[in-house]
């Protein structure tokens, strides 16, 4: 039993433990532990615990993997980083950085870099915007020509030799198949015929008689029959696995999906389109490493980025999962014909722009060429509906109201309101009618309460809300 006195030591021991409890998830947050996400599966997934595990061998720094569904990753930054429970470094697609830097999800990646010369041109400059490099470049993907070897002998040059092999082919079998109708399947013809995407001053670009042009062609192969009518990622690598395709357009992820399957086949370069005697370029997204702003100001997260970015890591992602590196020092394995044929690819690929526009672009595109592929619409009426569509999303919204009528118009109902209460109030009738209600008052004021908590109030506050302005388009 503590004496009196030392009543005092014992209240301040007991305020420190407390103390103490408290802060120790801080202090395990702010140690060394760290936190990795990334939208990776299957061979992707098993090189990077490799190449993870590796980093925590060599510098003692434990990492939390979480794998996240590409189709949420963006909306779950953006529940946690803001709240310091999100990841401290995360992998992601270049295209994104406009919208992170936007939202504040993403610092400078510049002290996880290594020499400049280590990277390819093109990678590094799709991680550069403002003067800063906003990731770490881990791999360049882009969709090339899969070519069934089995059912044709030679690789056409051009898009029209390609489509003139359909009359040879057996019955059920499509020269080529690509997701014609969606906006990135389209881009390679696109950009063939000139047209783009966005405009330097990030308007709408998928207009006009160059993107009208690569519409007519996309429309002439669905027509003849060269190209599967509104065919998606699951009905290309279905045509391509049974043999049902001699050609199609896709990424490094189908060779994954083909693996098993009673099929010979290799990648080469897209064809050129002879009508224009240009290449089909494809649009060029790259894998980075971005750190968190509090994962960059931790020098264990920036050296974890850069150690994803290594050549070592690079080496092993190109033979467990088959991604191609960006690293101008790690050559692409010469028995592997599969990375050889998307290297030679991406050196004549168009990076996507990484700004919040482009991600406006992809809905109205893909609506557009949709109507035309399906002859519910022209080319240049598609387009000009899809125009409207990208600058209705991307307007800014009208200035805010004055309140002042509003103010005016609530005072003098309050005022008639005030008045009303006031001539009842000297009513003696009615004074005496309210006191003789007091007691039914009291049984359904409960009821009053839950009803207005419940029902009124939620009406008003939606009510309120749809008066402010917002983007028509969502």
């Amino acid at each position: 039993m503590l004496s009196p006195r030392a009543w005092p030591l014992q209240h301040v021991l007991i305020f420190l433990s407390l103390v103490c409890c408290a802060l120790a998830p801080l202090r395990a947050r702010a140690g060394e532990d760290l936190r990795l996400w990334h939208a990776y599966r299957d061979a992707e997934a098993e090189a990077l615990v490799a190449v993870v595990e590796a980093f925590t061998q060599q510098t003692g720094h434990k990492v939390e993997l979480l794998a996240v569904a590409h189709e949420s990753f963006g909306s779950k930054l953006v529940a946690t980083i803001p709240r310091g429970q999100g990841p401290d470094v995360f992998i992601d697609s270049h295209e994104r950085l406009g919208d992170y830097r936007t939202r504040e999800l993403v610092g400078p990646a510049d002290a996880a870099l290594e020499d400049a010369a280590v990277y390819s041109p093109p990678t590094l400059a799709a991680v550069l915007q403002d003067g800063v490099h906003w990731g770490v470049p881990l791999s360049a993907k882009s969709v090339a020509l899969y070519v069934n070897t089995r059912l044709v002998g030679h690789v056409p040059k051009t898009l029209e030799e390609l489509a003139a092999l359909q009359p040879s082919l057996p019955a059920g079998v499509f020269a080529l198949a690509y997701e014609a109708q969606s906006a990135y399947g389209h881009m390679p013809l696109l950009f063939a015929c000139g047209g783009r995407m966005l405009t330097d001053d990030q308007r709408f670009g998928f207009v006009g008689p160059e993107a009208e042009r690569s519409l007519t062609i996309a429309k002439d192969l669905v027509d003849r029959g060269v190209v599967p009518t509104d065919a998606d990622g699951a009905l290309v690598q279905d045509l391509f696995r049974s043999g049902r395709a001699a050609f199609a357009i896709s990424g490094p992820w189908l060779a994954g999906d083909l693996k098993g399957a009673d099929l010979d086949y290799t990648v080469v370069p897209l064809p050129i389109v002879a009508a224009t005697g240009q290449p089909m370029r494809p649009p060029l997204t790259v894998e980075a490493a971005m750190l968190s702003p509090d994962g960059a100001k931790r020098p264990a997260a920036v050296a974890l980025a850069r150690h994803l970015g290594g050549a070592a890591a690079a080496d092993l992602r190109q033979r467990v999962a088959g991604t191609l590196s960006v690293r101008t020092d790690v050559p692409v394995p010469k028995d592997n014909r599969l990375l050889a044929g998307f290297a030679a690819q991406v050196a004549d690929a168009v990076p996507l722009p990484a700004t919040p526009a482009m991600r406006s672009t992809w809905e109205p595109a893909f609506r557009a060429i949709r109507k035309v592929l399906r002859g519910q619409a022209s080319p240049a009426a598609a387009l000009a509906e899809a125009e409207f569509r990208f600058d209705d999303v991307r307007r800014p919204p009208p200035p805010p109201a004055s309140p002042t009528p509003a103010l005016l118009l609530l005072g003098l109902g309050l005022l008639a309101a005030a008045f009303y209460l006031v001539q009842q109030a000297r009513d003696p009738a009615q004074r005496e009618a309210v006191r003789r209600s007091l007691p039914a008052y009291r049984y359904v004021a409960h009821s009053v309460v839950a009803v207005g908590l419940l029902v009124i109030v939620p009406l008003v506050l939606g009510a309120a809300t749809s008066l402010f302005a917002g983007g028509a388009g969502g």
